[in-house]
């Protein structure tokens, strides 16, 4: 498959949980994510509550096990700010794209519960591996202990086990008005090693943190919060945007 399929192919793909934008970035062909050398195919990943003003980042840019995830102000040149989407599919019939995002139950079902693929089988499956100028770490966003609420998350082997995994769940998605940067899409990210299906942990900015704090707060993973409307808290709510900081994002 040719770069360009490739492109189309995570575009169409990616709207579902990165909007608009996302698409929109990734067909320029010319942006690039947080460092200009991660090139177009890394993500920038945002939080509802504050919006395109900070992204997900690797704490003082260290890739090892067990480096706490934060959010930071956006800028074009730090490479803890890049990161890229990481398939998850069952390759054994010798079907695996690249830069594709797959539905649960197409995605590695021998280490999903029946459960998980029967809740969540319209929603998608996918890895953010940390990719510091472009150059993938094989570690991802995770968290070291599954099903555990109040776990932080921090940097995890890739594709080990289902606590790297993030499901984004549509049944909860939110379209934000236009603005400067089109349609905003977000959604709750499931950690994939949840077992609870009626408040599952989901990726969560600390209530009462803000990314200038200091300690910088770390995200962690809590059990799904709702108003009585059915509407997701703000700090559990999550977009995707490919591009250059500043411009596609």
């Amino acid at each position: 498959m040719s770069i360009k399929s490739k492109v189309v192919a995570v575009a169409a793909t990616l709207t579902l949980f990165g909007g608009v934008g996302a698409a929109s970035a990734l067909t320029a062909g010319t942006a690039s994510a947080a460092t200009p050398s991660c090139g177009f195919t890394c993500i920038n990943v945002s939080n509802q509550q504050f919006g395109r003003a900070f992204y997900q980042d690797v704490f003082q840019q260290n890739a090892r096990v067990g480096q706490p995830i934060i959010l930071f102000r956006s800028s074009d040149s730090d490479p803890a700010l890049d990161f890229t989407v990481t398939d998850i599919a069952d390759c054994s019939a010798g079907i695996c794209l690249p830069y594709e995002v797959y539905q649960v139950c197409d995605g590695a079902p021998g280490l999903l519960g029946i459960g998980t693929c029967f809740r969540y089988a319209e929603d998608y499956i996918f890895e953010v591996q940390y990719s510091p100028y472009g150059v993938n770490s094989g570690l991802c966003v995770g968290v070291a202990a599954a099903n555990v609420s109040g776990e932080g998350v921090t940097l995890q082997p890739c594709g080990v086990n289902a606590n790297t995994w993030w499901i984004a769940d549509l049944a909860h998605a939110y379209v934000a008005p236009p603005g400067p940067h089109m349609f905003q899409f977000f959604t709750p990210w499931v950690n994939a090693g949840s077992a609870n299906f009626t408040q599952p942990l989901v990726l969560t900015y600390p209530a009462n943190g803000y990314p200038t704090d200091k300690p910088r707060p770390q995200l962690y993973v809590r059990n799904q919060q709702t108003f009585s409307n059915g509407a997701p808290y703000q700090n559990q709510m999550w977009n995707v945007c490919f591009g250059e900081v500043g411009l596609g994002c």
